[in-house]
């Protein structure tokens, strides 16, 4: 268990190491209703991580300090017990210093090293120091912070920050989202941003629930809360526009299909917030495969990574597995004309799923005295494997009973039928062949 203890914000005292964790439930109960009512204020009694615990619901998974400074790849190597990849999809957020409450997203941890690379189009906006450090697990996170700033205008209902890296997100991209002030006489008061405008960088709050007080020039965090659903992975802007398989060349540090089943959407354009699911991702092009096309071509725009609420690509998975067995059902049937070679009638070449064919018939009216024809089974019993042969039939002369019923194995790699003749002349031969899920 991770032992490091964040140094607390100015103006908050340190409370000993025991108390933090009795705090897990007590504090997120107690100081979420203060906070949901209004009445909280910063006070010199609790620790800055009963505050943060309080906020992330005990989503805190591990604490630090920082052994190397970076923007884009600050280590911690007091983490060489950690696997490799441990932390990948985690939040890291510096606690104290020039980065202090800046939440990235891991995309690699080293435990050799104990390296945390950062996503690279969202490093910190300086090299953090060797200052204390939280991770928050990713999937059990209240927290899905997606962005950071300090206000340039203060106020209780329209408060506002005019830079331009605010400014860069379209109007009412924030809309729906939780603005929290950092600092100040409204530190850890979450109001919900009813409109967002990108010209003026103003956040409209609920008129029936502003600020206690106006916030000040302090800092400020942007996040979804439960019920928003929003939970942004990353961000970046295409390089290659396309209606199925845009890309962004600046995302190779991800592994691939690190982003399958999470959503694409969009910032700006003619598809400006058409949200559409990733089924796979290639880091050597940064090629986003879409389950579904765009409307038109996005162009090169900003956009948008979430991560899915339920395991949407895995029931996709399912569902084409499935699909590919009902298939199976289907009668199929055709007419061959021989031609001295050993020709296949059916074949069923690595299914997706077990399936079970029944019956494969040949229509033997056509057959004259002098003529042979040889019918033979194949299986595939292994994945990877070569078909082998199970059973060899021989036909010769004219046949009585005209049809000929040939029953097949339920088989999981695949099957295939031939048809040959050996002796007499050319004919053409119906088939057909049944079948069923297993």
């Amino acid at each position: 268990m991770d032992t490091g203890k964040p140094v607390p914000k100015a103006g908050l005292a340190a409370v000993p190491t025991p108390a933090d964790g009795t705090d897990n439930v007590y504090e997120r109960d107690v100081i979420g209703n203060k906070a949901d009512t209004a009445l909280y204020a910063a006070a010199a009694t609790a620790s800055m991580m009963r505050y943060l615990k309080a906020l992330l619901g005990s989503a805190i998974i591990a604490t630090g300090t920082f052994t190397t400074s970076s923007a884009t790849v600050p280590a911690d190597t007091g983490k060489a017990a950690v696997a490799t990849n441990f932390y990948n999809g985690c939040i890291i957020m510096p606690l104290t210093g020039a980065c202090a409450m800046q939440p990235r997203r891991i995309a690699k941890f080293t435990t050799t090293t104990g390296e945390y690379m950062l996503d690279p189009a969202r490093p910190f906006t300086a090299a953090t120091g060797a200052v204390t450090y939280i991770i928050i697990a990713e999937q059990d996170s209240q927290f899905n912070a997606l962005t950071f700033g300090v206000f340039t205008t203060s106020s209780a209902t329209v408060p506002a920050d005019n830079t331009s890296g605010i400014q860069t997100k379209a109007t009412g991209y924030y809309n729906g989202c939780l603005l929290m002030p950092l600092s100040g006489v409204c530190a850890f008061q979450p109001r919900r941003i009813l409109v967002f405008t990108t010209s003026t960088g103003v956040f409209t709050l609920n008129v029936n629930r502003p600020f206690t007080a106006a916030p000040g020039a302090v800092p400020y965090l942007i996040f979804t809360d439960q019920e928003e659903s929003f939970n942004a992975l990353a961000y970046g802007t295409f390089t290659t526009s396309s209606l199925t398989v845009p890309a962004d060349t600046g995302k190779s540090a991800y592994a691939n299909d690190y982003f399958k089943g999470c959503t694409l959407m969009p910032l700006t354009g003619v598809c400006a917030f058409q949200p559409r699911l990733i089924k796979q991702f290639t880091t050597t092009t940064g090629v986003y495969t879409l389950d579904d096309p765009f409307t038109t071509l996005p162009s090169t725009v900003p956009y948008v990574i979430m991560g899915p609420q339920q395991p949407i690509q895995r029931l996709l998975d399912i569902f084409d597995q499935t699909n590919a067995i009902l298939e199976l059902k289907e009668t199929g049937q055709s007419q061959l004309t021989t031609d001295g070679t050993e020709q296949t009638c059916y074949i069923n070449n690595s299914p997706q799923g077990v399936f079970k064919p029944l019956t494969f018939v040949l229509d033997t009216t056509a057959m004259q005295a002098g003529d042979t024809v040889v019918v033979k089974e194949y299986y595939i019993i292994k994945s990877g494997g070569s078909y082998i042969n199970r059973k060899i039939t021989t036909y010769s002369d004219v046949q009585t009973e005209k049809l000929k019923e040939h029953t097949l194995m339920v088989n999981r790699f695949g099957v295939k039928v031939t048809v040959q003749r050996t002796a007499g002349t050319d004919r053409a031969y119906d088939w057909e062949v049944f079948y069923e899920n297993a």
